[in-house]
């Protein structure tokens, strides 16, 4: 995963968190993996 793609990665995950009520935030793991298997 490239330095660039990380970046927006994080910027991604920091909206989701702050956009998405609590019950939302169980399936971040999956989502993260999801990310990562994708982009790999």
């Amino acid at each position: 995963m490239g330095f660039g793609h990380f970046l927006v990665f994080l910027l991604i995950v920091n909206i989701w968190n702050r956009s998405s009520e609590n019950k939302f935030r169980v399936s971040d793991d999956l989502f993260v993996a999801n990310y990562i298997a994708f982009d790999a």
